[in-house]
This record gives structure tokens, sequence and C-alpha cells, in this order.
């Protein structure tokens, strides 16, 4: 985000904060249960939240035409209730839930270590910055407002682990854990030849021409001889159809890890002993560095270790070149894949046991404090 727009708004927060000080005093309490507060800020944030929710609940199902005359949002119904009353539900479960995660970890005596707090600090500037940050602002919500929240989403991980991880009240098994990374990951070379310039592509004629590296694989050559001649040869292609064009069709194996980490933190970092290895998986949340979601990924599944196969993608107009490594080679896959499947597998009963402890939660709510927010007055950065 440029100076100017980083400026616009900083001072539309002081606007609207100004504008509500006559009325409502600063770090005003919306929701309360015993020692835990929820502002009248954070109240905004989450109301903010569940109308984005519910717009893109609506975005997305076929119930609605988004694009017929007169449609407005505020004039629909979601699941039987009232745009409005949906928005406001969910809110308010929100607000419990950020309750609820605060009280259990003061209750198992959890805190975020400093380095993690520094970590999402950074995540809460980065997003503030160049993403949510000016709709935030003309919401009348701070950035410190913004930070506290993510704050407590860190402490949603830290809970998580205090009960799934080793160690904890229903830590999963290794053996658990093993056969789900045996079931949803797999390690392979992978070298992705894309279509999608192709106005009517022919699929048996582009396959047929990518058997020369699937050979290649099976005599032996190593992934960078392979990698090597195939990057050849789509240059030497694109330099004699279009000598101006460049050839940008393929994809690389290695996944970016920032340019900001330091030489002497890279030394200490842990890597895979073979870094040309890609690990794909049907786990559609998956977010480890090296680890890629791929669609077709029931036909990687079923392939034997040094298997090579073509796997067609014709909707997203690829054609992959896949040779099936063993990923228990490695005990580095294991190791950094853990985290991801503990939640993989438990996120969702995770998600339902907050949701029963928040219903325990005794609160009050401040309706003077509250009603000041009207659903739809909320500004979605829609507005010219």
């Amino acid at each position: 985000m440029n100076l100017l727009k980083k400026t616009v708004a900083i001072l539309l927060t002081a606007v609207f904060v100004f504008s509500l000080s006559a009325c409502h005093p600063k770090d005003e309490v919306a929701i309360s249960s015993g020692d835990y507060k929820i502002t009248s800020a954070m109240y905004s944030y989450y109301l903010v939240m569940a109308d984005a929710d519910a717009k893109q609940l609506i975005n997305s199902s076929d119930k609605y035409d988004t694009k017929a005359d007169g449609f407005k949002y505020i004039d629909q119904t979601i699941e039987g209730k009232k745009y409005t009353d949906y928005v406001k539900e969910k809110a308010l479960e929100s607000c419990l839930r950020y309750i609820t995660i605060a009280k259990l970890c003061d209750e198992a005596d959890l805190e975020l270590e400093d380095d993690k707090v520094e970590e999402w600090k950074g995540t809460a500037q980065y997003y503030w910055n160049y993403a949510y940050g000016a709709v935030f602002a003309q919401n009348g919500i701070a950035y410190s407002t913004y930070e506290k929240i993510l704050l407590n989403e860190a402490l949603y991980n830290a809970y998580f682990d205090y009960l799934y991880l080793e160690g904890g009240e229903k830590e999963m098994a290794k053996a658990d854990i093993q056969k789900n990374l045996d079931s949803h990951y797999s390690a392979v070379y992978i070298i992705t030849h894309d279509y999608s310039d192709q106005d009517e592509p022919d699929l048996d004629k582009i396959k047929q021409d990518l058997e020369k590296y699937k050979k290649l694989f099976e005599k032996g050559k190593t992934y960078d001889e392979v990698k090597a001649e195939y990057d050849a040869d789509q240059k030497a292609e694109s330099d004699s159809s279009n000598p101006s064009s460049s050839t940008g069709s393929t994809s690389s194996n290695t996944s970016s890890t920032g340019s900001d980490t330091s030489s002497e933190s890279k030394e200490e970092e842990k890597k895979p002993l073979d870094e040309d290895i890609v690990i794909l998986t049907d786990n559609e949340n998956s977010n480890t560095s090296g680890v890629s979601y791929f669609e077709k990924y029931s036909e990687v599944a079923k392939m034997k270790e040094g298997e090579v196969a073509l796997i067609a993608d014709s909707d997203n107009k690829v054609v992959s070149i896949v040779v099936k490594k063993n990923i228990n080679a490695d005990a580095y896959y294991f190791d950094t894949l853990s985290g991801e499947i503990v939640y993989m597998v438990n996120g969702e009963g995770f998600d339902s046991f907050l949701k029963d402890e928040a219903k325990k939660i005794d609160y009050t709510a401040n309706d003077y404090a509250v009603n000041q927010f009207k659903v739809k007055k909320i500004k979605d950065g829609s507005e010219q």
C-alpha cells in the first residue's frame, strides 16, 4: 500500500473514532463474561467479518440471483434468518469464541512465546497494510484491535497443540499420523507442462511429445538432467515459433521460502535430503512450504515407488510428468507434516469442541454499545 493510501486509512480511523467519542467512551465494553471483555471496536470487527462471510455464502450459492434488478444482500434470508439477524448472530458467536479461547488458555496456563507474539504481530501488520486495513478503518477498527484479535487466533493454535500434539490430553498416535501421511501425501519429482496458451489443444499430441521425458526418467536419468532437457526443448520451440516471446510454460519443483530469511537461519533450517522432491497432497488446506494440493491426487496415490506417469488435468490445461518417490525414505517429511496432519484429522472436532464450550459461557451484552453498529451501514470496500 502506498503512503497516500496508508495516510487515508489512518485518517479514516481517526475520524470514525472521534465521531463516536462524544457518545461512546474509548474501550467501551460491548460483551463481557467475568474478567473477559469484548470492546465495541472488537465487536465491530466481528460484525464486518460476519457480513463478509454472509456475502460470500450468498455469492457461492445457486439459491440467490445476485444479478437480479434491485438485488440487495440486506434483503436476503440465510438459513431461514433475516440477513441482518444472521450477521449479528455470527458476530456474537465469534465474540464468544474469542472469550472461550482466552478462558481455556488461562485455565491451562498457556501463554504465547515472545517469538510467536512477534511473528503474529508481523502477520497482522502485513495484512493490515496490504489487504484489510483500509476497509477495517472505514468501519472504525483500529490496527491495535486487529492485532489483538490475531493474537487470539495464535492462542487458538496454541490450545490445539496443547490438546492434540505429543503429551496432550487428546494426543494423536504416531501410527495414525503415519497412516494419514501415507494416504494423503506423496513424494514425487514433477515437471508440469502448461498448455493454457493454446486455444484448441491436441492433448494426445501433447502427451505424445512428453513421452520423451517420461522415458528419460524410466532410463534412470536424474531430475536435473530431465528438467534441463525439457527446458532446452521448450526454449528452442518458443524461439522458433515466436522469437520475440519468452517461454514461461513450465513450473519448477521448488517453493519460495521468502527473501527476508537470513543466511544464518537458512543454514540452521532443516532441509529434506533431496530438495528436488515435491510433496503432493489431496489436503486442500495444506499450507506447508514445499507441499502442493494436486487435483489429480488419486492418480498419484495409486502409483508405485519408481513409477513414472503422465497425468493430464484438462480443466487447468496442464500435463504433469510425475515420478513417484518414497516419502518415508526421509524422516524430514514425517517431522514437518505431523502438525498439519494432526490438524487435518482433528481440526473439525476441535472447532466443534470450541462451539460447545462457547455455549457454556455466561455473558452480558451492552445493548447501548452493540446497537450503535448497523449491518446495513457496514462498508465492505466496494464503495466508490
